[in-house]
């Protein structure tokens, strides 16, 4: 199967329905909150994957059961979150919002898709490279002014080990800021952002742009300084960086931060 073409498909196809959407409808009020934007991605995903006749297990953040697109195949795994940043959609801000998908295949990524909903970037990676707009791109090794940490931490106990456990290095060469999601990840692959982190324990719904970051030379782990476990039914942290001096600065004051 072509999976980059049918990767490239659903992401740009539930997009376009999004961005043509009328009318934005919540139908609860919690963290994760679900809205009728989220249902109608998540639809042509499935049918976008169903049209493609590749065999599959669907995981979408949308569905509380996996989804067997043309009789399912349990080697090859479509793990999905048809719209990254929901309120914010639901707001009209959609400089934050996101598609994103990953293709795991034997149990390791392959592919992943993110793609951004206010302008068409779409970020993928393969096997070996990371693109942006099917362009090869890498990690930037040098940028100018400091080194920006981003990480999703809306209520006190998330935001208090996220403020708590970056605290010192914003007195060295680095801002924190308190948002971030897969697009800000994926971003990380040309230099926008230098780091990204969960907090929280996340599925992989949240870990496609994370890849196509590590792909164009970033580094992934969990908070523990761990690899990333990619077993679709496992919650864990993420630290995406650009490089691994990056990394270890996290890692060091979140090791600080746990012992204190």
């Amino acid at each position: 199967m072509d999976w980059i073409k049918i990767g490239q498909e659903c992401v740009t196809s539930a997009i376009k329905v999004l961005r043509g959407l009328k009318e934005v409808k919540a139908f609860n009020n919690k963290l994760n909150i679900k809205t009728n934007a989220d249902l109608i991605s998540h639809n042509k995903i499935k049918e976008i994957l169903t049209k493609s006749g590749a065999s599959c297990d669907l995981i979408s953040e949308e569905a509380e059961e996996v989804i067997k697109i043309n009789g399912g195949n349990k080697k090859v795994q479509v793990v999905t979150d048809p719209l990254d940043y929901t309120h914010f959609f639901l707001r009209g801000e959609l400089s934050f919002c996101s598609v994103a998908l990953m293709v795991l295949i034997n149990g390791l990524p392959k592919y992943a898709f993110v793609g951004s909903i206010s302008n068409n970037d779409m970020y993928h990676c393969d096997e070996k490279s990371a693109y942006k707009n099917n362009k090869r791109i890498t990690v930037p090794t040098k940028i100018q002014g400091k080194n920006i940490i981003v990480g999703y931490a809306p209520y006190k106990f998330r935001a208090k080990k996220f403020v708590d456990g970056l605290a010192d290095l914003t007195e060295g060469n680095y801002f924190i800021y308190n948002f971030g999601g897969q697009l800000h990840s994926a971003k990380i692959a040309v230099g926008i952002y230098d780091a990204l982190i969960e907090v929280r324990d996340e599925s992989l719904h949240e870990f496609a742009g994370a890849i196509i970051a590590e792909r164009a030379g970033g580094v992934i782990s969990t908070l523990d300084g761990k690899p990333i476990d990619w077993n679709p039914s496992k919650k864990q942290t993420l630290l995406v960086a650009r490089n691994k001096k990056i990394q270890k600065d996290i890692l060091d004051q979140f090791k600080k931060y746990r012992e204190s």
